[in-house]
């Protein structure tokens, strides 16, 4: 690699070894769909928006669990960028300003892979296996147990919970199963919070006492617990197919948030929580990521703009009064019906 600023430049050389991993993940079903996200801006004046942009997470290939084919952006003056956490976005640019009472439209249709599996040998891989641990060098033991933002697994409340349920338990799957199941078994889904739509976050101890939530609850309960006693977790946000599937229209206004928890041999597996079934248990919801990491919680803090890519449209006007706008955000699955999953 040969970086250069135009005057002086810097080279690196390194070696890669690319190879496919055999995780113990059996596919059951394949599916091959199409996904639009579809984001819209509505100007109710006064006056006109210009200068618009938009920024629209989607989701890239994680193998073995999605395989990205294509996408296709609704407009040709797009360009691609990652945040912080490598999450990719498609980055659209209007030409044309925005007049009072119009409204325009960012979208992308993803071809996607997606199969429905099981997982190989989980009870004699965690209990004939005792000694099965994480290596002492992965990173991810550093990075992905430490509290952050809404995640305060450094908190007593939240320290004392885990361990009071894990007791001597040291077997990294059968930690993550007794945690799981306490999340599924004490809190209960908050139907109003949801209909609330942009609710304010609340910190894994707060959620703790509240007995309470929505799916970014759940996930924020889970990943601050499992964290608190070493095993590596993070956020993950996407569209849940399955649910647009449940939907008269095939489509939801809404994102959804679930966990993936790291285990010894099975690498990180993805958790919808939110769904209450049975621990790693067969992934009949397709879940689609678009976003892993916190971005979206820092999003509901952070006032600096240039720390963060957010979802959806920016723009200026002219004038001292802000016009009113509306940013709408859909998700639809094309070619793909309830009846075509196994859910037995």
């Amino acid at each position: 690699m040969v970086v250069s600023d135009g005057e002086d430049s810097s080279e690196a050389t390194s070696t890669v070894k690319v190879a496919e991993i055999d995780l113990p993940i059996v596919p059951v079903k394949q599916h091959d769909f199409t996904v639009e996200i579809e984001y819209n801006l509505i100007n109710n004046g006064p006056g006109s928006l210009k200068d618009i942009e938009c920024f629209m997470k989607i989701p890239q290939t994680y193998y073995p669990f999605q395989i990205i084919n294509n996408y296709t952006p609704g407009i040709l003056n797009t360009d691609e960028a990652f945040d912080k956490n490598w999450n990719l976005l498609t980055h659209f640019q209007f030409e044309d300003e925005l007049l009072e009472g119009e409204s325009l439209t960012a979208s992308v249709d993803t071809d996607v892979t997606l199969c429905e599996f099981n997982y190989k040998d989980i009870e004699t891989r965690s209990i004939d296996n005792g000694d099965l641990s994480y290596d002492e060098d992965d990173e991810d033991l550093e990075i992905y147990t430490d509290d952050d933002l809404f995640v305060d697994s450094d908190n007593p409340k939240i320290y004392n919970t885990a361990k009071s349920l894990i007791k001597d338990e040291t077997r990294p799957i059968e930690i993550a199963k007794i945690l799981y199941n306490y999340v599924v078994g004490n809190l209960y889904y908050d139907f109003p919070r949801a209909e609330e739509g942009d609710y304010e976050f609340l910190y894994a101890s707060e959620i703790l006492e509240r007995g309470k939530g929505v799916c970014a609850d759940y996930a924020i309960l889970y990943t601050a617990l499992l964290r608190s006693v070493g095993i590596p977790a993070r956020l993950a946000a996407g569209i849940p197919a399955c649910s647009i599937l449940c939907e008269k229209e095939k489509e939801i206004n809404v994102g959804h948030a679930w966990v993936e928890v790291k285990l010894p041999v099975y690498g990180w597996i993805p958790t919808d929580i939110t769904m209450e079934d049975n621990f790693m248990s067969e992934n009949y919801y397709l879940d689609i990521t678009t976003e892993k990491g916190p971005g979206y919680l820092y999003k509901n803090t952070t006032m600096d703009p240039w720390s963060y890519y957010y979802d959806g449209f920016s723009f200026s006007w002219d004038g001292t009064e802000i016009p009113k706008t509306e940013q709408k955000f859909y998700f639809r699955v094309i070619g793909l019906d309830l009846k075509d999953l196994t859910l037995d």
